[in-house]
C-alpha cells in the first residue's frame, strides 16, 4: 500500500464527518495533486468533488444555495419550505409542509451549482428516489413523491423525528442487547432493499433515523444500485492512473468491503459487510479494522486483521463470532445473505437456559448453547418430512373427488372445466406449500440458519395458509350454482404461501397474543376470518355478512389488537360487497383502518385504504376524496414491504374509480401497471390477468382506440375460456364487450352474433328469470333497433321489461332501462304515441333522487317524441337535459350536442 499524506489526519477527520465546507474544500485542492491519495479516496467515487459526507453547522446561507437560496415560506412543487434540516455532498434538506395531506415530509433538493463533471448528480437523487419507493419497508424512510422545482430535483420522503444510529449510540450507555435489537432493526431495512433488487453501498450509523417511536429506519439510498453484473469497473487513465467506474466506487471507506476497495462489483454481501463493521463498533466502540490513515485502514481491511474485542463491552462470543463471519475478506464466506445474519443474531443460545430459570456461569452456558446447536442440526430430518400429512382432508385423492362430484352435481356444463382449473390452481398451492413448510422446519432444525422466533412465525403463518384452503374446499365440498361461478377466482385468490418466507410478511396476524390465556379465542377467531374469506372469495357474501358481524364482537371481547382489525375490515369489505348503504361501508373502513394502525398491521390498513377508494370513488362519486385516499394506500402498501397483490389491488381499484369520472386514460394508465402486476403474481393464465386485460380494453375504447380495445377484448375472451370453459357465465361478459364495440363501430351484424351468444349462456347459466339475463336483452334489443328489426328489438325489451318486474315489481327503478329501450325502438318505428307512454313511465320511476344522467337522457327523448302541440314542456325537458351534460362536457359530449342542435332546430 501507498504511505500516507501528509493529510491523512484531515481524511480521518472527513471519514468522522467532521470537516467544515471550507476544509473541506481545502482538503479537495490537495488531493488533486497528490496522485497517492488520489488512488486511494478514488474509492469515493468523487475525485475533487470530495465532500459526501453531512456537514453540520451549515446555514440555508451557505455557499450551498447562493445561486437560488431557498427561503422558509417558499414552495418547491406543492411542498412550503418551514426549516432547514442539513446537507450532504448533493442535496439539502428541509422540513417541508405538505398541505394536500397536511402533515410535514423531509425535502432534499439537489444542491445548487453541484457540478456534473464528475458525476451525474441529479440521476443519483432520482436513483436514490426510485430505489426508496421501490424498497418500501417499516425499517426504510418512506418516499412519497419526487420532482423538479425549477431545473433542481427534490424528493420528498418521511421525516424522520429524531436521532441517527450514531447519535442514538452517544444519548446514553446501551446495552448489548439493546444495540443489537437496533440494528436488527436497520438490518431488515437492508434485507427489504437487497429483496427489491437493491444494494445500499453506503450502509453506516449516519445513514439511519431513529425515529420516536423507537423505529429504525434506513436512509440515504444515493448510492444504491441495482444488483447485477457490472461493466467494466476500472481502466488505465492517459496519466497512468487508476480511473474507476465510480458507481461500484463510491462508499465511505471504514464501511467499504475488501471488494469495494479493490473496486469489483459490490453486491448484498458488501452491504453485509459494512453493517457488521457499524454493528461491532456500535458493540465495542470503535472499528473492527484498526488505521491511523486512510492508507493504513484500507489495508487492514484489505488483509482482513480485525482487532481484538475490548473487555467490558458484555457482548457474548456467540455474537462476535457471527460478525466475524460476515466480515470476512471473500464475500463467498460470509452469511449467504442478510437473512441468516440476523437469524443468527436474534438467536441466542443463552436464552433457552434463562427461560427455565438456570443460573448457569457463562462458560457453562456457553459450552450448552454450542451443545444445543450441534443436538439440533443433528436431530433428525424426519421431523421436517411430514408436511404432506397434514394436507390429508384439505386436498388429497379423496378430497379431489369429493369436490369433482359435487362440481358436477350442480349440473353446470362448465363443472369439468372449472374443476380442472381449480385443480391444477390446488395441486400447485398444495406444492408450494409443503415446500414452504419444509424449508421453513429446515431452516431452523437441519441448517441451523433461522431462529426459533422466526420459526415460529413462519408455521402460524404457515397454518393460517393451510386453513383457507381447508375452508375454502370445504365450502367446494358443498358446491351451488354461485359457488361454481366464482370457484376459479376463489381458487386463484388464496395466499401464497410463499409469502410466509417473506420477512416483511410476517407482522401481527402471524402472532399469537402475549397472554396465553387469549391463545384458544385468538385462534378461533383465525379459522372463523378465513371461513368469511372463503365464503366472499366463493360467492356468498351475504351469508358471510353474519357471521362476520359476530367475529367482530367476540375479537372486540378479547381485547387483542391484530384480530380486532382483521374483524374489523372482513366486516366492512363485505358491507361494500352487499350493497349496504356506502357511508355505512365507509365509516366501517375507516375503523378497520385504524384499528390496523393501532395493530401495527400494514396489509390490513392497505386493504382497507383501498377499499376506501372503491366505496368512494366509484359508489359515492366522490372525485376530490379519491386522491388522499389513494396515497394512503400507497404509503400503507409501502410500510407492508410493497406485496404485488395489494398493488395490484390498488391500480385496479383506482382504474375503477377514473373511469367513473371519465378520466379514461388515467384508468388506461393504472390498468396497464395492473396487467404487468397480475402477471407477475397471479400468473399470466389467471383470472385477475384476465380481468385486468378486459377492463384495459374498455379504456381504450373509451379512448377511441378501437383496434387495441379489440385486442384486449379477444385476449379477455380468450384467456376467460381457457380458465373457465365456453360456457361460464364470465364469458358472456367477455363477448358482451366484443358486441358494444361492433356496435360502435356500426358492424350491428358481428355486434348482434356476439350478443345473442352471451344471452344464450346467461339464460343456461341463470335461467329466465335473472338481471343479468335482462341486462342482455336489453343490450341485444339495442342492436337490433339499430338495424331496423323493430318488432324483434321490442320483443326482446319488453322480455326484459318482463323479468325486472317480477323480480323487483313494477314500481321500480331498475325498469327504467328496458322502458327507454322500447320508448326509442317505439319512436324510431313510428310510433310517437307508444314512445311517449314509455319514456312518461320511465320520468316517473327515475324519480328526482336517482342518476342524473339517466333522468336527463329520459328527458331528452320525452322531448324528442313530443309533438309540436308540447312545445314548451319539450324545450323545458331538452334544457334541464342539456344543464345536467354541461356539468361533464368533456364526459358527455355526444349527448350535450344532441341536445343542442335539438334546442337549436325547435325554437
Amino acid at each position: 500500500m501507498p504511505s500516507a499524506c501528509n493529510n491523512s489526519e484531515d481524511i480521518e477527520a472527513f471519514l468522522s464527518g467532521k470537516l467544515s465546507v471550507d476544509e473541506g474544500r481545502r482538503l479537495e485542492q490537495h488531493v488533486d495533486h497528490c496522485s497517492e491519495c488520489r488512488v486511494l479516496i478514488g474509492a469515493l467515487g468523487r475525485g475533487s468533488s470530495l465532500i459526501t459526507q453531512p456537514t453540520a453547522h451549515v446555514r440555508p446561507d451557505a455557499a450551498h444555495d447562493a445561486a437560488a437560496p431557498i427561503r422558509i415560506g417558499e414552495r418547491v412543487g406543492r411542498y412550503v419550505i418551514v426549516d432547514w434540516l442539513g446537507e450532504g455532498g448533493m442535496g439539502v434538506v428541509y422540513a417541508a409542509h405538505d398541505p394536500e395531506l397536511d402533515r410535514t415530509v423531509a425535502l432534499k433538493l439537489l444542491r445548487q451549482g453541484a457540478s456534473d463533471t464528475d458525476v451525474d448528480h441529479g440521476e443519483r437523487l432520482l436513483r436514490e428516489a426510485r430505489a426508496m419507493a421501490r424498497v418500501g419497508h417499516p425499517n426504510v424512510v418512506a418516499v412519497f413523491d419526487t420532482g423538479f422545482h425549477g431545473e433542481r430535483i427534490f424528493i420528498a420522503m418521511e421525516r424522520v423525528e429524531g436521532p441517527t444510529l450514531r447519535e442514538w449510540l452517544k444519548m446514553q450507555r446501551r446495552t448489548w442487547q439493546e444495540i443489537v435489537r437496533m440494528f436488527v432493526q436497520a438490518g431488515r431495512g437492508l434485507l427489504a432493499a437487497h429483496a427489491a433488487g437493491f444494494v445500499h453501498r453506503d450502509f453506516k450509523p449516519e445513514n439511519v433515523l431513529i425515529g420516536a417511536d423507537g423505529r429504525a429506519r434506513v436512509t440515504d439510498f444515493g448510492l444504491a444500485r441495482a444488483d447485477g453484473p457490472s461493466p467494466q469497473s476500472h481502466r488505465s487513465g492517459a496519466d497512468g492512473i487508476v480511473e474507476f467506474d465510480r458507481s461500484i466506487a463510491f462508499g465511505t471507506p471504514a464501511y467499504m468491503a475488501p471488494e469495494q476497495l479493490r473496486f469489483e462489483h459490490a453486491d448484498a454481501r458488501s452491504d453485509q459487510f459494512a453493517f457488521a463493521v457499524a454493528l461491532h463498533e456500535g458493540l465495542y466502540g470503535r472499528r473492527p479494522f484498526a488505521g491511523t490513515s486512510l492508507p493504513e485502514l484500507c489495508e487492514a481491511i484489505m488483509a482482513g486483521r480485525i482487532g481484538e474485542a475490548p473487555r467490558g463491552s458484555g457482548a457474548p462470543q456467540w455474537l462476535r463470532r457471527a460478525l466475524i463471519r460476515a466480515l470476512h475478506g471473500d464475500a463467498r464466506e460470509r452469511y449467504a445473505s442478510m437473512e441468516p445474519l440476523l437469524d443468527a443474531l436474534e438467536r441466542n443460545p443463552y436464552a433457552r437456559w434463562r427461560g427455565r430459570g438456570i443460573a448457569l456461569g457463562c462458560a457453562l452456558a456457553l459450552a450448552a448453547g454450542v451443545w444445543g446447536v450441534k443436538t439440533t442440526r443433528a436431530a433428525p430430518e424426519p421431523r421436517c418430512q411430514d408436511a404432506a400429512q397434514k394436507l390429508v382432508g384439505v386436498w388429497d385423492e379423496a378430497r379431489k373427488r369429493t369436490v369433482h362430484d359435487a362440481f358436477v352435481a350442480t349440473g353446470a356444463d362448465y363443472a369439468e372445466q372449472s374443476f380442472r382449473t381449480v385443480s391444477q390452481a390446488l395441486d400447485a398451492y398444495a406444492r408450494d406449500w409443503t415446500r414452504g413448510r419444509t424449508d421453513a422446519c429446515e431452516a431452523t432444525w437441519v441448517r441451523g440458519e433461522q431462529s426459533a422466533e422466526r420459526l415460529d412465525r413462519r408455521m402460524a403463518c404457515l397454518d393460517e395458509r393451510l386453513n383457507e384452503a381447508s375452508m375454502l374446499t370445504d365450502i367446494y365440498a358443498r358446491a351451488d350454482v354461485s359457488t361454481m361461478q366464482n370457484a376459479v377466482v376463489a381458487a386463484q385468490s388464496l395466499t401464497m404461501p410463499a409469502l410466509c418466507s417473506d420477512p416483511s410478511r410476517l407482522g401481527p396476524s402471524a402472532l399469537s397474543p402475549p397472554e396465553p390465556a387469549k391463545a384458544p379465542r385468538v385462534e378461533a377467531l383465525r379459522k372463523r376470518l378465513a371461513e368469511i374469506k372463503e365464503l366472499r372469495d366463493a360467492g356468498h357474501p351475504k351469508d358471510a355478512l353474519g357471521p362476520a358481524t359476530e367475529v367482530v364482537t367476540e375479537a372486540l371481547a378479547v381485547g387483542y389488537a391484530p384480530i380486532e382489525a382483521q374483524a374489523l375490515f372482513a366486516h366492512a369489505e363485505l358491507l361494500a360487497l352487499t350493497g349496504a348503504p356506502p357511508k355505512e361501508a365507509e365509516t366501517a373502513l375507516y375503523e378497520a383502518a385504524w384499528a390496523a394502525d393501532r395493530a401495527h398491521d400494514d396489509e390490513t390498513r392497505a386493504q382497507a385504504w383501498i377499499k376506501l377508494v372503491f366505496v368512494v370513488g366509484t359508489r359515492e362519486l366522490r372525485s376530490a376524496d379519491v386522491p388522499l385516499l389513494n396515497a394512503q394506500a400507497v404509503a400503507a402498501i409501502a410500510r407492508a414491504g410493497a406485496p404485488r397483490d395489494a398493488e395490484y389491488a390498488r391500480r385496479f381499484t383506482l382504474a375503477t374509480a377514473y373511469r367513473e369520472q371519465g378520466r379514461f386514460g388515467e384508468a388506461r394508465t393504472e390498468l396497464e401497471a395492473a396487467v404487468e402486476l397480475a402477471r407477475g403474481h397471479f400468473g399470466p393464465e389467471s383470472r385477475q390477468m384476465a380481468k385486468a386485460v378486459g377492463d384495459l380494453g374498455w379504456s381504450h375504447m373509451m379512448l377511441g382506440e378501437d383496434q387495441a380495445a379489440r385486442e384486449h377484448f379477444q385476449r379477455s375472451l380468450e384467456m376467460t375460456e381457457r380458465l373457465l370453459g365456453p360456457t361460464h357465465p364470465d364469458m358472456a361478459k367477455a363477448l358482451n364487450a366484443l358486441g358494444v364495440l361492433a356496435a360502435k363501430q356500426e358492424n350491428f351484424a358481428e355486434a348482434e352474433t356476439f350478443e345473442r351468444r352471451a344471452v344464450s349462456i346467461l339464460e343456461k347459466a341463470h335461467g329466465a328469470v335473472h338481471p343479468d339475463v335482462a341486462a342482455y336483452f336489453d343490450n341485444l334489443a339495442d342492436t337490433l333497433r339499430e338495424e331496423k328489426k323493430y318488432a324483434e328489438s321490442l320483443a326482446m325489451h319488453t322480455r326484459a321489461l318482463g323479468i325486472y318486474e317480477q323480480i323487483f315489481g313494477p314500481e321500480h327503478a331498475e325498469l327504467v332501462s328496458s322502458l327507454l329501450g322500447i320508448g326509442h325502438t317505439q319512436l324510431d318505428a313510428g310510433n310517437r304515441p307508444a314512445a311517449i307512454a314509455a319514456f312518461e313511465r320511465a320520468l316517473r320511476l327515475h324519480g328526482e333522487g336517482g342518476d342524473p344522467l339517466w333522468r336527463a337522457d329520459t328527458q331528452l327523448l320525452l322531448a324528442e317524441a313530443l309533438d309540436r302541440r308540447e312545445r314548451r314542456r319539450a324545450r323545458t325537458l331538452a334544457i334541464a337535459a342539456r344543464d345536467v351534460y354541461r356539468k361533464d362536457a368533456t364526459g358527455n359530449a355526444v349527448q350535450l350536442k344532441e341536445a343542442e342542435d335539438w334546442l337549436a332546430k325547435n325554437p
